[in-house]
């Protein structure tokens, strides 16, 4: 009996302490380790960039693609799926009753594949604390990408003046919870500017942040983005009065080996 014991002390410890699945939520110092199974990549802001990057990564990495998980409207699985691996509802109710064991379950229930997800300002906040405190979060951040969504709203004709202030103020309050103590994801900012002006080398970050390693030559991906509409956008904000790090943004010429291989500038 005391093998049986033995065995089972060697398979739990140490590799395996403060995994966390749906019948093990590790106590004490062990809640202090990693939150998932393994390690997973969050993008904050490149899909307003390219708005076909999540099937651009499905064709591309080795990943697991979902969309918004935590999405206000519902959860958006890979390949959009009702339920998940395992049983996991994508009813939006079930998912905001406890965030953080929501997200492991997920990757518990495909740790043999890196997962991808999307999360924007309009998420569910929720999911703050399972992502941030999580060591096993890698978070690919677009500084001032409220910018965008704000571009978005002006396109459609919405109330922009108190849009902007509530984009404005849900980033702000986003930096705080990364600026705490208890944060343990791995972040790699990028400026907006060097998100419109060099498009290649952000797609470069994100692939090497999910498949840990760089590409010289990755396949075409179109930049979304109007900067003629942009920088008249910045330029309105500016006179309302907001203080943006971002300035006006010119086009510059994208550094890549293969110049026909290159996400370009749209301009209108």
């Amino acid at each position: 009996m005391d093998d049986y014991f033995d065995v089972a002390h060697a398979a739990r410890r140490p590799a395996s302490s403060g995994k966390v699945n749906p019948g093990r939520f590790p106590t004490g110092a062990f809640a202090k380790n990693d939150r998932t199974a393994r390690k997973f990549t969050v993008l904050l802001g490149p899909k307003l960039v390219f708005p076909k990057l999540r099937s651009w990564l499905e064709e591309n990495t080795n990943a697991l693609c979902h969309g918004n998980l935590f999405a206000k409207d519902g959860v958006e699985f890979a390949a959009d799926a009702t339920n998940f691996k395992g049983n996991i509802s994508s009813n939006r109710l079930l998912r905001n009753y406890r965030a953080a064991p929501f997200l492991a379950n997920v990757i518990w229930n495909r740790r043999d594949v890196e997962h991808v997800l999307f999360f924007d300002l309009g998420d569910n906040q929720k999911a703050h604390d399972a992502i941030f405190k999580d060591s096993n979060a890698h978070v690919v951040l677009i500084d001032e990408a409220w910018i965008l969504h704000y571009l978005v709203l002006q396109k459609i004709g919405a109330d922009t003046r108190s849009k902007a202030k509530l984009l404005h103020a849900s980033e702000q309050r986003l930096k705080r919870v990364i600026a705490r103590a208890s944060t343990e994801a791995h972040i790699t900012y990028v400026s907006l500017k060097e998100a419109v002006q060099n498009p290649f080398d952000l797609l470069n970050k994100i692939h090497e942040t999910i498949d840990g390693e760089t590409t010289p030559v990755l396949p075409v991906l179109t930049h979304g983005i109007d900067l003629v509409q942009l920088n008249s956008a910045i330029q309105h904000l500016r006179n309302e009065g907001f203080k943006l790090e971002t300035g006006i943004i010119s086009p510059i010429e994208i550094k890549t080996t293969d110049k026909s291989e290159a996400p370009r500038l749209v301009e209108r």
